[in-house]
Formats: structure tokens, sequence, C-alpha cells
């Protein structure tokens, strides 16, 4: 299933277009619990051929992996949204252990951890990913509720690439999504 940002970005489109085309009753699309809309990855083939576009459709259109760490559900839930709707595929954790078994099971391309999380905390983690070769060079979003000097020193030994204190400017946070995921260099 595609999001209406992924499929924007395969067609070259802005999202608010790909609406269009399913108001319109153009794409066929079906709506999620949250709202949100979902196209099949064969109703857009359809949709590209009918439309006579003869350029096949990009195999990996489904956006890059994000993975949330935090012990907060709602906050976890709310990134998941906002995440998802922007074309990312998300994986969620409530903790470090949690979330070193969801690495294991897909790599992600981009990590966003809470610092302050019970046992393991997000700088540990950070630790963690940095020693390990094949996961030292994936970025790391750390968000925490209490930003101050210590955190900041810390998080950034550890190896992070930004920190976002919360409450989290959603805007803010997806810019530097995309702009780490985008920079080769960070």
């Amino acid at each position: 299933m595609l999001s209406t940002g992924a499929v924007a970005r395969a067609c070259g489109v802005t999202p608010d277009g790909v609406l269009h085309w399913i108001h319109a009753g153009k794409l066929p699309a079906f709506r999620t619990p949250g709202g949100h809309f979902r196209v099949r990855r064969e109703d857009l083939a359809e949709f590209l051929r009918a439309s006579g576009c003869h350029h096949p459709l990009p195999q990996h259109i489904d956006g890059a992996r994000v993975l949330v760490v935090d012990d907060e559900a709602p906050f976890r839930e709310l990134l998941r949204e906002l995440l998802d709707e922007a074309g990312y595929q998300v994986t969620l954790a409530g903790g470090a252990s949690e979330a070193m078994e969801r690495i294991a099971a897909h790599r992600p391309d981009l990590v966003i951890t809470d610092i302050a999380m019970p046992g393991e905390d997000g700088a540990e983690l950070t630790r963690t990913l940095r020693r390990e070769p094949a996961l030292a060079q994936v970025p790391v979003i750390a968000v925490t509720g209490a930003f101050n000097e210590r955190s900041l020193t810390d998080i950034y030994q550890a190896g992070a690439d930004v920190l976002l204190s919360k409450p989290v400017r959603l805007e803010h946070l997806l810019a530097e999504v995309h702009r780490l995921l985008s920079d080769p260099h960070r």
C-alpha cells in the first residue's frame, strides 16, 4: 500500500494532486482507520497506463524506513501518522531493547529516539548504533522533554545528528528527516 506522499513522489506531482485524482474517482484508493488514503501498487500502475504514462512504476516508491523509539505511545503514534503521510515506512519501538529487535528485522534508514526512557536511554541506543559498522551511518534524531546542557552534550557525544526539544514542531521534525535522508554527508 502506498501513501499519497509516496504516489506524489512517484508521479512527480504534489500530494494535493493525488488527492484530486482520488476524489475525482480517477485513482482507486481506500481510507485507513486514521482517515488517510492508501493506494494499491497495482491500482497506481493501472492508473498510469490509462493516463498514457509509458514510464514503468518505480520499484522503490514506498519511502525510506524510519524507526521511532519512544516510551510514550501517543507520541509514537503521532510521529507514525506524520511520517506515514509523508510517504515514509514507519516502525515503532517502546524502548531501546525493542528498537534493537526492530533494527535486526528491518534496518532503518533513520532513527528518531527519545532520550529519557526507562532502561537503556536514547543516548545509549545511539552509542550502540554507532558501534555497529552496518548501522554507524544511520542518521539519528534525538528528542527530549528535558532539554538542557547535559542532555545536549550527552546525545551529541553519543553520535546523534540532531536534538529537538518536546513539544516537537512537527514541520521542523519532518524537515530534519528529509534533510538527513537527502544529504549523504549530513
